[in-house]
Order: C-alpha cells, then structure tokens, then sequence
C-alpha cells in the first residue's frame, strides 16, 4: 500500500484540524485542537525529507545484500522512520482568550497569516482577526468584528481583503485600513465610536447684511 512522503508530528499530539497551503508554496499552515496555528517552512520540510529519503535508501541497499533479503516487516519500519519532529517556524495564539481557532489563511502573497477566533469560553459575542507577518512573526494587526460567530474566512488571491462567513447569515470584507493622516495631519483615531452631540447653532451659516 502507498505510504506518506514524510510525516510531521504536531507537538502535544494534538489534533489538525485544518490545512493550509500558501499561493506560493513556500509555508504550511496548521490550525491544531491546542488553540495554536503553527507555521511550517516548506524547504525545511524538503531538506529533512532529503535527508529522511537518503537515510532510508542506504538502509534499503544494505538489507539487499544480505543474504536473507528484506522482509515486509524490514520494509515498513523503513517507512516509519520518515516520522520527523520538526519545529515549526512560528506558533500564533490568542495569549489573552485562549480561544480556539474557527479559520485560517494565508494572504494572496503568501506573505502573511490571517487567524479568526469567536469569544471564548462564551460564545455569542464579537469575533477577531489577527494577522501575523511570515517572515518576523510579528502580530501585524488586529481586528474586531460584530456581534456574531465567525465561520470561515478567506483572504482574496491578488487584493487586500478578507471574505469573512458569520452566523447572521452574512459576509462581512474586510479591507485596508485607511491611513487618514495623509488627509488631515491633525486626525487622531478613537479605539470606539462616540456619539457627537451637535449643539442646535454649531454649523448654521450667519449671512450679515448691512442695514440700510
């Protein structure tokens, strides 16, 4: 029977529950039951598969010239022994909540990681987004949305934006921030809405007229 290429433990055996493949092929995402998204180097994967694959041919041509041969049992510890413990490149988390990951996925140019997260352990409150940076790690960004549960997400192959599939029935995109500063030097984001309340003459035009 066909055997796995190369098998990668996942650290505390937990559980894989989604995949992720980037546009570019250069990462692999895992979005495991330990509420962690771990980010896999594929050419570090490739050069362990190498050394894995040369390993076990040496072992296979050892066993050809014995005089016994190789027996199944021979052949399929071989294959076991492509099981390779491989840190991942990153491990992204919710540090504060804990809370488990709904989806996951790379940005069209493979250059960052979108994770999304409902409340927890109460669900029914606002879900999140954050972004990590491929490369550094770094938490780049971070989003609040309604008051619903997310679903899935997907982030858009050659544009900026983020497909999100909630509860209430919607899809919410989400795209760039604008950057307001180059507009107004003086604007000032506020973390929340707040409500204005515009006093009854503020914005009235007073037209003078000379008497006459």
């Amino acid at each position: 029977s066909q055997q796995p290429t190369l098998c990668v433990k996942v650290p505390g055996g937990a559980a894989a529950w989604q995949i992720i493949v980037s546009r570019n092929g250069k990462y692999i995402l895992i979005n495991s039951a330990d509420c962690s998204l771990r980010l896999f180097d594929v050419e570090e994967l490739s050069e362990v598969f190498d050394d894995v694959s040369s390993s076990s041919s040496g072992q296979k041509k050892r066993k050809a010239n014995d005089d016994n041969g190789m027996s199944d049992d021979d052949d399929n510890a071989n294959n076991y022994t492509r099981n390779a413990d491989i840190k991942p490149r990153f491990v992204f988390q919710d540090n504060i909540s804990k809370a488990p990951w709904a989806s996951c996925d790379f940005s069209g140019d493979g250059e960052y990681v979108c994770g999304g997260c409902n409340s927890y352990p109460q669900p029914g409150d606002n879900y999140k987004l954050f972004l990590w940076n491929c490369i550094t790690g770094e938490l780049v960004d971070q989003l609040t949305g309604p008051v619903s549960s997310l679903y899935s997400l997907s982030c858009h192959p050659t544009r900026p934006f983020i497909a999100v599939g909630t509860s209430d029935g919607l899809v919410d995109v989400w795209g760039a921030r604008l950057d307001w500063v180059a507009f107004a030097p003086d604007f000032q984001a506020l973390q929340q809405n707040e409500l204005y309340e515009e006093e009854e003459d503020e914005f009235d035009v007073v037209v003078g007229c000379e008497g006459g």
